[in-house]
């Protein structure tokens, strides 16, 4: 009998094999909707945009997964609201070949939580236009996940209310 204590305690490259999770974070405000994007600024000061995710840990639900890592990565609390799909990426690390899946959700931002981890140099709101276009440059493709969490959007919209003064 294998022992589960003999395995890693995540789904990761090692296992030739990774899965993960994370979200399309968004806001609606009074002029429509806005995208969380995550940014890194290379040696070279190139910026690349991306989408909170992370590595799923052995156990854990795929929705565990995907608001813990957006919390963990981006430092906001979100409701996840619908499953957006998973994009498979394949690459070469030390001359090894791996395959990884990410399972995507609509998550809806509804606090700052703890800060971002280090992974990232900052976090920006931008509107579809803008975040369609930062992230055109990933290479995996996670503009498609915000056309994919737009069209969402378009048809569960809410009409904009502003709140009451109170009395």
């Amino acid at each position: 009998m294998t022992h589960l204590s003999s395995h890693t305690t995540q789904y990761t490259a090692r296992n030739n094999y990774g899965i993960g999770a994370g979200g399309v974070v968004y806001k609606r405000i009074n002029t429509g909707v806005q995208f969380l994007l995550l940014g890194r600024t290379s040696a070279n000061a190139e910026v690349t945009y991306h989408l909170p995710k992370g590595t799923l840990h052995i156990d854990e639900p795929i929705e565990a997964c995907a608001l813990r890592e957006i919390t963990e990565e981006a430092g906001v609390k979100v409701a996840l609201k619908t499953y957006l799909g998973g994009v498979c990426a394949s690459y070469d690390l030390d001359g090894h070949h791996y395959e990884k899946i990410i399972h995507y959700y609509a998550a809806e931002y509804v606090s700052e939580a703890d800060p971002m981890d280090a992974e990232h140099d900052f976090k920006e709101w931008c509107d579809t236009t803008d975040a369609l276009e930062k992230l055109s440059h990933n290479p995996k493709r996670e503009d498609k996940l915000i056309e994919k969490c737009s069209t969402y959007l378009r048809s569960h919209k809410k009409p904009f209310t502003k709140n009451k003064p109170k009395h």
